[in-house]
């Protein structure tokens, strides 16, 4: 169930990442993470890329 929650906050802070000009700090709190360390390491295990260079590639 954690797994499945994370992974929709995942496709959040990626949906965000494409449409919006937040920084990568704000999506991860807007999209429900306690800090970015924490969404950066999720998101690197998750797409095997950091969201900046996901973001840069997208």
């Amino acid at each position: 169930m954690i797994q499945y929650a994370q992974h929709i906050k995942l496709e959040a802070a990626i949906n965000q990442m494409k449409y919006t000009n937040m920084t990568l700090e704000q999506i991860a709190f807007t999209c429900g993470f306690g800090n970015y360390p924490y969404f950066h390491r999720l998101f690197t295990r998750e797409y095997q890329l950091s969201p900046s260079k996901y973001r840069k590639s997208h």
